[in-house]
């Protein structure tokens, strides 16, 4: 009897997840048009001169898995008077330029970016995390990418 009732129970809970799901992929062009409004907002913020890294950033992030072209060039119109400012402006930069990539499957050309940022542990532990995330990100992406269980 309490197997039935597992068995009943999880069929229902199973049904209500699908509802939920479906109602979800319903809303996609909504949530799409929600992401399009804020990444315009973005763009608006950059489009004036005193615009600050983390405008970039966050933008450079909101398109680097949605529109790859985008993203990168995002990367290429950082100022130059931003992009020297400091050793962990200069390193966020290299680690969003690497996301792109990898969020492209461009594996290889992210490993050799975080590979050749210099000095990691000179710089601020914000920046630290960041760059370790992406690599563990980035080799979580390779793993799933080859489909063998022996690396993920």
């Amino acid at each position: 009897m309490n197997i039935l009732f597992t068995i009943l129970l999880s069929v229902f809970t199973l049904s209500e997840d699908l509802t939920i799901l479906d109602y979800e992929l319903d809303q996609s062009i909504i949530y799409d048009a929600q992401h399009e409004h804020y990444i315009d907002s973005l763009r608006q913020c950059i489009g004036r001169s005193d615009a600050p890294l983390d405008t970039y950033l966050e933008l450079i992030e909101a398109t680097a898995s949605y529109q790859f072209d985008s993203a990168y060039n995002y990367v290429q119109m950082i100022p130059q008077n931003i992009r020297y400012t400091n050793p962990d402006q200069q390193t966020m930069i290299k680690i969003q330029e690497a996301f792109i990539y990898f969020s492209a499957g461009l594996f290889k050309e992210a490993l050799d970016i975080l590979d050749n940022i210099p000095n990691i542990q000179r710089c601020s532990r914000l920046v630290q995390a960041r760059y370790y995330n992406r690599f563990s990100r980035l080799y979580f992406d390779m793993a799933t990418y080859a489909g063998g269980q022996f690396y993920k």
